[in-house]
């Protein structure tokens, strides 16, 4: 049974490197430019600062899945806070199985009992998830794009 919590650095840093590997390898877009090479300190400060959180989806104690948020300032409404998610990946091995919509849901309702209004996630074009997130409620707001200089 899969279990969805939010935890901190300390606790999941010794579990996630692979599967953040596997989704740096499966969907990071400028793979060809930059190496993965995590700057745990910068999280670290981050988390101090409260502007990280990390939930995530556990099968007993194998971590299968994982949501990091980044809490930053609003720069266009002042006071306010905007929630921005930094990784979304459920390992293969339990992909079809609901774990990511559960773990989105588990997501959204800590984020709503922070009081926060907004959460904008991020999908890539190689991997899209926008019929997902359409599922979810979410709608979509804006187009990125990127050159490699």
């Amino acid at each position: 049974m899969v279990k969805y919590q939010q935890e901190f650095l300390y606790s999941v840093r010794g579990d996630v490197e692979n599967l953040i590997q596997d989704h740096y390898n499966e969907v990071y877009p400028v793979r060809s430019v930059f190496d993965w090479d995590m700057d745990w300190d910068a999280y670290e400060k981050l988390e101090e600062a409260g502007m990280l959180k990390i939930f995530t989806a556990r099968d007993g104690d194998t971590l299968v899945g994982y949501l990091w948020v980044l809490l930053t300032p609003n720069l266009h409404s002042k006071g306010s806070v905007l929630a921005c998610d930094d990784g979304l990946f459920v390992a293969r091995s339990h992909r079809g199985k609901a774990v990511a919509k559960k773990l989105l849901e588990f997501t959204e309702d800590c984020l709503r009992e922070d009081g926060l209004k907004v959460f904008h996630i991020v999908g890539t074009t190689e991997k899209p998830i926008n019929s997902f997130m359409n599922r979810m409620g979410y709608v979509e707001i804006e187009t990125k794009f990127q050159k490699v200089l």
